[in-house]
Parts: C-alpha cells; structure tokens; sequence
C-alpha cells in the first residue's frame, strides 16, 4: 500500500510541475507521465481523468504546503513568534504560490468538467476555513497570554 500512496505522489508532484508550467490545457497526460518517468496508462489507475488529477494535484500541493507551515509554527512557543512565522510563510506563500495557483484556477477552471470545477470550489473553501482555524488558534494562545 505504501509502494502505490508514492507512486500516486509521484504522479502528483510531477502533475502540480507541469501544470505549473504548462497550464492546464498546455498539459497533456504525456507529459505528466514522461516527468513522472511511468507510462501514461499508469497514471489513469489513480486518476480518473485530467481534470481529476489537476485538482487533486492542486489539494496534495496545498496538503504539502500546509503540513510544513503548521509544522515550522508549531515550533516556535510564543504567541509572538508564532503569528511572526504565520505572517512570514503566508507572505512566502503569497509571493511564491498563491499567484500561479490563482491564475491556473481563474484562467483553466472554465476548462474542468463539472465534477472537478464542485471538487475545486468546495477545496478552496476549504483552504480559507483552515487559514482561518490557524490564525484563531494563534491568536486565541495570544488572548491567554495575555497579549
């Protein structure tokens, strides 16, 4: 089971590059499969279609982001230094992330089909209700620290 969860990251990691790059319908299952070094049928055993491994490549590129951001947070002991690291890797993420994924979600979104366009509004309310849960929490450690 293992051997199959890295096989499917494998395929997603070289989706969320390509897509990247390429754009959504720049991006052909070839090219996901050439970078992910397997043969393209390999890829239809984990995805139902391309518009299913775009936004699922979408969600394990946030899944991704958002473990390590609540990691490195989780380090740090004050209220103060926590909101400090929030502020700097949402600043990062802005910079970095936030520009390509919002143009591949407002410029290719028309392009999904039905099913994938409801799987990726429900996984962007999704993203703002945890950004939300993450900052209350801060805060909510600096109101007990009397902050």
């Amino acid at each position: 089971m293992a051997r199959l969860k890295n096989k499917e990251n494998e395929i997603l990691a070289a989706a969320i590059d390509i897509f990247f790059k390429k754009g959504f319908s720049g991006t052909n299952m070839q090219d996901i499969a050439d970078k992910a070094q397997i043969g393209k049928g390999t890829i239809y055993e984990y995805f139902r279609s391309k518009d299913d491994l775009f936004v699922q490549a979408l969600k394990y590129d946030h899944r991704n982001f958002t473990m390590n951001a609540n990691q490195k947070i989780s380090q740090e002991e004050s209220f103060l230094k926590k909101l400090g690291k929030l502020i700097e890797l949402t600043e990062h993420a802005v910079i970095e992330r936030a520009g390509r994924i919002s143009y591949y979600i407002t410029n290719e979104i028309s392009e999904l089909n039905p099913e994938a366009k409801r799987d990726l509004e429900n996984f962007i309310k999704d993203i703002k209700r945890n950004g939300k849960n993450i900052t209350y929490n801060i805060l909510k450690q600096g109101i007990e620290e009397g902050r």
